[in-house]
């Protein structure tokens, strides 16, 4: 169902805590992707990696109340982080968790701890060894019966040409239930492109009345799409999520009246994508728990 900005009531329903659908583990990353914006977005703290007494934080002030899945991820490669392991088993026991990686390090353990997993292709489809990389890991997860695995295609030029060869190279492994295939739009064109060019959507973003991305320096972000400093809420190293959320939330209101009045920053006004929580709830819906 398509949401306009008129469609949404003044006394809407806005819980008390958000969802959080990412936690960027790692702001450092060991390729430079040609898609990839992450070096167009400065931040004034440039921390590497998220510090796990964060998630320790975040878990006792009972934080993730309001989540269901999240995804350890945003700029950078989660792989990357030197306790990802302890990460994970402090977040399973409340959440179901994911990442998207670039595909470098999939021999991990700790991988198969997860319940998805993302491989972005385009970032590896140049790596002689890619492929049976992705196999042995595709194969290794059946055995353990997890994680669900996307293999994403990034709708770059020659992508239909890209999703053919893989389809053939793994014809074997698309018959297990927690493989698949998938294609996703360039999300970045909003960076790239001229912006008579974005097929910029008109409606509702529903972000910033339900959910948070939080970054490896501990600042709040609305969105997956917010890699630098654009729109912070607040940090979680100084306040509670629920304080930055319900109480001292001056940035979180403004930015919902933002949206309703139309009246957006550039870096919401070149989204092609709007509700980008929702694409989140998509791929619980239709990888994890279809699978699980």
């Amino acid at each position: 169902m398509t949401i306009r900005m008129n469609d949404l009531p003044n006394n809407i329903f806005i819980p008390d805590l958000p969802e959080i659908y990412q936690i960027e583990v790692s702001r450092k990353c060991n390729l430079s992707c040609p898609m990839c914006p992450r070096k167009l977005f400065c931040r004034k703290d440039e921390t590497e990696f998220i510090d796990i007494n964060l998630i320790d934080k975040l878990i006792k002030e009972g934080s993730l109340e309001g989540s269901y899945f999240i995804e350890l991820q945003m700029s950078g490669e989660p792989t990357l982080h030197p306790q990802l392991d302890k990460i994970i088993n402090k977040l399973k026991p409340f959440v179901a968790i994911g990442l998207s990686t670039n595909g470098t390090n999939l021999d991990l353990d700790c991988l198969f701890e997860l319940d998805y997993v993302t491989i972005n292709y385009n970032a590896i489809k140049n790596d002689p060894t890619a492929i049976d990389r992705i196999r042995r890991f595709v194969q290794r997860a059946y055995r353990y019966g997890k994680p669900a695995i996307d293999l994403q295609i990034i709708e770059l030029s020659d992508w239909d040409l890209d999703y053919e060869i893989l389809s053939a190279e793994f014809k074997h492994e698309l018959v297990l239930p927690m493989f698949n295939i998938r294609t996703v739009p360039d999300c970045f064109m909003t960076i790239f492109d001229k912006p008579d060019r974005l097929p910029v959507e008109k409606e509702l973003c529903l972000n910033p009345w339900l959910s948070v991305s939080i970054q490896a320096n501990g600042n709040v972000v609305p969105c997956c799409f917010s890699f630098g400093d654009d729109i912070v809420y607040g940090n979680i190293k100084e306040l509670s999520l629920y304080e930055i959320w319900s109480v001292y939330n001056d940035e979180v209101v403004k930015l919902r009246e933002e949206h309703r009045a139309g009246n957006y920053r550039n870096i919401c006004a070149r989204c092609y994508m709007r509700s980008p929580m929702l694409l989140h709830w998509a791929i619980f819906r239709d990888s994890i728990r279809r699978f699980a």
